[in-house]
């Protein structure tokens, strides 16, 4: 019979039964290591469960019987682990502080000036590092006999027209990409189009539809605008860069301004003395 270790036995009677509050999976002396502090732990999604379960077992001890030996050299009431320990509490507290603000109190918006104005301002951090594009991609079966009706459709704008074109991909796609709002690398297109593809090409016209074939497949690329690595990356396409740039800087200093106020607060009222 094949032996069964005893961790992934615990905790498969665990799993088939309710868990008890209580219920211990290893234990170094008068410490216990209860079951729910493993199972906290557990990434959801995790496949071998029985080999996590072990290996936190293990550690668990290891540290335990580690710390044990420690304690009978270093005293927990040495001055510079009580410093620390005091130092990590406080961290912790106030981290926790700041995060209850941020996400209780601090105004997230921001308006599009701000977002233009530190656009413009730093202009010279918008550079192109790749060529990008604005595109749609439909990848049909190499033997499709309505081209011209897809070229027709695919260069459409109207909310009507897209939501044809949407149905119509969904009968005869398996891949396709029909957001030409936003932009996109074109080394992410390129990716899906046959590997001899000369890339300078498709950067060369606007609103021009490129079609390419290989041994199985038809592709219809609808170029409808791009932007050229090494000039000024359109605003639209550091919109989320430039917002979360500024939300941080903005809570940092709100951040700054809460604890000054406090600081002055606590100046004002007595509770501080600066004895010099």
């Amino acid at each position: 019979m094949r032996f069964i270790p005893f961790f992934i036995l615990s905790l498969f009677i665990l799993s088939c039964s309710s868990e008890k509050e209580g219920e211990y999976l290893a234990s170094y002396k008068d410490v216990n290591l209860n079951s729910s502090e493993i199972y906290s732990q557990i990434i959801p999604g995790t496949i071998d469960t029985s080999s996590f379960v072990d290996l936190f077992v293990i550690n668990w001890l290891k540290q335990q019987v580690l710390f044990d030996k420690a304690s009978i050299y270093i005293s927990d009431t040495d001055q510079e682990i009580q410093q620390k320990v005091q130092d990590f509490k406080e961290t912790i507290i106030i981290h926790k502080y700041q995060n209850e603000l941020i996400n209780n109190e601090f105004d997230t918006s921001l308006t599009e000036k701000e977002i233009s104005d530190y656009y413009e301002k730093f202009s010279k951090d918008f550079i192109l590092n790749q060529h990008i594009l604005k595109c749609k991609l439909i990848i049909v079966k190499k033997d499709f006999q309505n081209n011209k009706e897809l070229e027709k459709k695919i260069i459409s704008q109207t909310s009507s027209q897209i939501d044809e074109l949407l149905n119509y991909c969904q009968l005869y796609s398996n891949i396709y990409y029909l957001n030409d709002s936003n932009w996109v690398y074109l080394s992410e297109i390129l990716q899906k189009l046959p590997t001899n593809i000369d890339s300078k090409k498709l950067i060369r016209y606007k609103n021009k539809i490129h079609s390419f074939t290989d041994e199985e497949l038809r592709y219809f690329l609808f170029v409808k605008d791009f932007e050229i690595k090494g000039k000024k990356s359109p605003l639209s396409f550091e919109l989320s860069k430039i917002r979360n740039l500024l939300q941080n800087k903005k809570k940092i200093q709100y951040l700054e301004k809460i604890e000054d106020e406090l600081y002055r607060n606590a100046l004002s009222s007595g509770k501080i003395k600066i004895y010099k």
